[in-house]
């Protein structure tokens, strides 16, 4: 699992070429499935970028004009930072962040509250989008304190105009709570779980 390597492909300076095979491989298979699907049945993939990637000021119009070759939409992609990542972000990250939104790329924030960040991110960068960690999630209906906290950041994340994605849904009973609280989008093991392109393309085809 990523968890088990990812530290050491940052300590061994790896990681950036991590990233640029990563999203290579994304942009080609996200370009197969829109030829083969069209605009109805496939509206994008997600890639997570790292900050050591972004602080690069050649990134931007690198991933720009590989979505361009490919003739993949630029709204098709995804791109996803953490909140430590924010954190860490120099000026030409910052940068390299609004060019891509500028071009047409989706930006958003990851596992939001996992870190020492505040609902004020949610105004301070170039987001379209914000995904809820799973850690609250699994904790709706519980205490009632994380229902709160969703339901926070919900309200703030749609008067900023960003759509919220509700992150870890596994039960029916999380995927009930978090359509309640106002969640746009949901990921989860209650949908699917990770796969192989062939089991995706079933899904698509099977309208999943």
């Amino acid at each position: 699992m990523p968890d088990s390597f990812l530290e050491v492909a940052e300590e061994t300076g790896l990681l950036v070429a991590l990233d640029e095979w990563v999203l290579a491989a994304t942009v080609q298979q996200a370009t197969a499935w829109h030829a083969r699907f069209g605009e109805t049945d496939f509206t994008g993939v997600s890639v997570n970028i790292s900050a050591r990637h972004l602080a690069d000021a050649k990134f931007a119009r690198g991933v720009i004009d590989t979505l361009d070759a490919r003739g993949l939409p630029r709204d098709h992609l995804q791109v996803e930072v953490t909140e430590q990542v924010l954190m860490e972000t120099s000026h030409s990250a910052m940068t390299g962040l609004r060019a891509l939104r500028d071009a047409g790329v989706k930006v958003g924030l990851d596992d939001f509250g996992t870190g020492f960040s505040s609902l004020a991110y949610l105004r301070q960068f170039p987001l379209d989008f914000v995904k809820i960690d799973k850690s609250f999630v699994h904790g709706l209906a519980v205490t009632g304190r994380e229902d709160a906290v969703v339901a926070a950041i919900v309200t703030l994340s749609h008067a900023l105009g960003l759509v919220v994605i509700a992150e870890g849904v596994e039960t029916q009973s999380q995927l009930d709570s978090v359509k309640s609280l106002g969640c746009d989008r949901v990921q989860g093991f209650l949908l699917a779980r990770p796969g192989e392109p062939g089991a995706v393309d079933e899904r698509i085809r099977a309208g999943g």
